[in-house]
């Protein structure tokens, strides 16, 4: 079942969703490999780079509810204790300020690069 809704998902970016995938698709970002409404574990990735663990989400309004932000705390912790890399910014951040949340990401990148290329890094990075 999540595989099918993750399919239906591709086909319903938001704008956010949108601006962002045009940017890490084909390898366009960092030469890294990003996969779009991907599963991982019993979610649905924004953006999913299998080569780093990492997840990126791009939060709309409702997941600044409090109910929403508990589920969001849980799939993280959840995702972290599986050593998945997972950081969220939010529609607004992508559709106004893309400029400073790319270089969040690539800082983000880097660090879990180096991680993954020193010796015995395989596990956690703090983030």
């Amino acid at each position: 079942m999540i595989y099918k809704n993750a399919k239906v998902n591709r086909k319903s970016l938001t704008e956010a969703e949108n601006t962002l995938w045009n940017i890490l698709r084909n390898r366009g970002f960092m030469e890294l490999k990003f996969r779009r409404q991907h599963p991982v574990m019993s979610y649905i990735a924004d953006f999913y780079c299998h080569e780093l663990k990492l997840i990126i989400e791009v939060d709309g309004e409702y997941h600044f509810t409090p109910e929403q932000k508990i589920k969001d705390k849980i799939r993280t912790q959840e995702l972290s204790a599986q050593s998945f890399h997972a950081v969220r910014f939010s529609n607004n951040e992508i559709l106004f300020n893309l400029e400073n949340s790319m270089i969040e990401l690539t800082l983000l990148i880097n660090r879990l690069k180096s991680f993954y290329s020193s010796p015995g890094g395989e596990g956690r990075v703090r983030l």
